[in-house]
């Protein structure tokens, strides 16, 4: 069986120096130097351009780069050798120079290219791309220059996850529902995993409720809160009937967790605070249009904590899940000393402020930093991890239960593991 691989490489090596020099042999060919728009050997290598060698069982077969400019990614130096044709070398190069112009949100893979490349003319077409205007530097080029040219483009679907909508372009962009079930589907495989507030995307959405970018990342869907709310419940069940419940979200985001743990703990008054001016608004009309009796104060969580009062003898659940941000490493796991803020630092400070027996409810990841969750476990009269394999094995999420001043029943402990 051949064997085939494309690999990035940052240096001019003989083999890269020999791909090109037989690339430039049929240009020269063909077409006279005022009409040929290849880069040079030295501008290849540069910040911007990725350059990718395609050997068939070891042996150099073809190249290809792209250059990322803003807005768009170009093409550059695309070359097979003939007795390598037909093998599906030109397909893996244009697909991993596809996939480099997805990871850096550009909506759109350009190319020019020469009229007489009839076998790459029909190549590309066969790929997806189709005829546009001259585009970048080719536009102001003097109309002889590129009288020989053919220029093509092709749309690039941006892969809707985590990076995009957290960490990249859409951050902080009010989400269109087409977005939202992307995401959903790109990322798990269901166009309805971000159902919030007991409604799928298509029935909320139609509701007038919209979410950010990070907030579709970052919000406890349904499936989970729920889950966690009952996990919640079945704890608070299992000790002394307190005389008040309060839940507290100082990282409020959406408020559905808060919406589904008062769902299920009977009584319980729901409470959160949200810093940032855009979310805290977004989130306060999205509860209105719903009519939810959660409160959301706009307010940093420290401050608020020290200035709520709350009766000495009610319970707490304090749910926390702070922005993970960097925290989550796709090999290591979660690290709850890295959240922003750690985990332990919120942990602490509730204790300070609240003399009250607390219930701690903190959202982890499937794989959690070992010295991290000791750290935590530590701080607790009683603690147990429950892990929700809701996702495909290594993506899934979970809640680490504590209690300060009070143990359950140990059959709740048993129902929550």
């Amino acid at each position: 069986m051949t064997s085939l691989t494309v690999t990035l490489t940052s240096a001019p090596t003989d083999a890269v120096r020999g791909l090109i020099t037989e690339l430039e042999d049929i240009l020269s060919a063909e077409y006279p130097p005022e009409n040929r728009h290849g880069l040079p050997l030295e501008a290849i290598f540069q910040p911007h351009v990725r350059f990718f060698v395609a050997t068939l069982d070891g042996v150099p077969a073809g190249c290809g780069g792209v250059a990322l400019f803003e807005g768009f990614a170009e093409v550059k130096r695309m070359y097979v050798r003939p007795a390598a044709r037909g093998q599906g070398v030109a397909r893996a190069i244009l697909a991993r120079l596809e996939a480099e112009t997805r990871a850096a949100n550009l909506p759109v893979l350009r190319l020019e290219t020469g009229g007489k490349q009839t076998d790459a003319l029909r190549l590309y077409h066969r790929y997806g791309f189709s005829d546009c205007p001259a585009f970048g530097d080719y536009a102001v080029l003097p109309p002889d220059s590129i009288s020989a040219s053919i220029f093509l483009e092709k749309p690039v679907a941006l892969m809707y996850d985590r990076q995009l909508l957290l960490l990249g372009a859409q951050r902080n962009e009010v989400l269109d529902l087409w977005e939202i079930q992307r995401y959903g589907t790109d990322s798990f495989g269901n166009p309805d995993y971000v159902s919030v507030y007991g409604l799928p995307p298509a029935e909320w959405y139609a509701r007038g409720i919209r979410l950010l970018g990070r907030t579709a990342v970052e919000c406890t869907r349904d499936q989970l809160a729920a889950a966690m709310g009952q996990e919640i419940a079945a704890v608070v069940s299992s000790g002394p009937p307190p005389p008040g419940v309060l839940a507290i979200d100082p990282f409020a985001g959406s408020g559905n967790t808060l919406f589904w743990i008062m769902r299920h703990v009977p009584r319980a008054r729901g409470i959160g605070f949200e810093r940032d001016a855009q979310l805290f608004e977004l989130t306060t009309r999205n509860l209105a249009i719903l009519g939810l009796p959660l409160e959301i104060r706009h307010a940093d969580y420290a401050q608020a904590l020290h200035d709520l009062r709350v009766p000495a003898d009610q319970l707490i659940i304090a749910f926390i899940a702070p922005p993970w941000g960097n925290a989550l490493d796709a090999s290591a796991g979660l690290d709850l000393h890295r959240t922003e803020p750690p985990v332990s630092e919120i942990v602490d400070l509730l204790a300070q402020c609240f003399p009250n027996p607390i219930l701690w409810a903190i959202q982890v990841y499937e794989t959690i930093v070992p010295a991290s969750l000791t750290a935590l476990t530590s701080r607790f009269d009683w603690s147990v991890l429950r892990i929700y394999n809701f996702n495909s094995v290594g993506h899934n999420h979970g809640l680490l239960l504590g209690t300060r001043g009070w143990r359950p029943d140990p059959r709740s402990a048993d129902r929550a593991q």
